[in-house]
C-alpha cells in the first residue's frame, strides 16, 4: 500500500521530473472519484474504502486535502469530513472482525 501510494504521489505530486502539473492530479483525482459508487448507500464498503483511499493520496500531497477533496467531489467540507469518520470508523470495525 505504502510502495503504491508513494508512487502515486510522485507522478501526480507536481514534481519536476514527473511532468505532472496540479490540474493533471485535479483531473485523476476526479476520474477516480468517478469509477467510486455514486453514493455511500449504493455500495458502502466500496464507497467508503475507495473514498479513504483517495484522500491518503490528496493527503499526502495537499496542504489542505479536506478542502481540496471537497471541491473536487463537489460536497461541503462537512459532509467530506462526516463520510471520512464513518469510512475510518469502518476500517477499524473491520480490522476488529477479522481479529476476533
Amino acid at each position: 500500500m505504502e510502495q503504491v501510494l508513494g508512487e502515486l504521489v510522485e507522478e501526480f505530486a507536481g514534481h519536476p521530473s514527473s511532468g505532472r502539473s496540479t490540474d493533471e492530479f485535479r483531473l485523476a483525482i476526479a476520474a477516480d472519484i468517478q469509477e467510486m459508487p455514486r453514493s455511500p448507500r449504493e455500495s458502502p464498503d466500496d464507497y467508503y474504502r475507495e473514498l479513504l483511499r483517495i484522500f491518503e493520496i490528496v493527503d499526502a500531497v495537499s496542504t489542505e486535502p479536506v478542502t481540496e477533496l471537497a471541491e473536487i467531489m463537489g460536497v461541503p467540507k462537512q459532509t467530506l469530513k462526516t463520510r471520512l469518520r464513518v469510512a475510518r470508523q469502518r476500517r477499524v470495525d473491520a480490522e476488529r472482525e477479522g481479529k476476533s
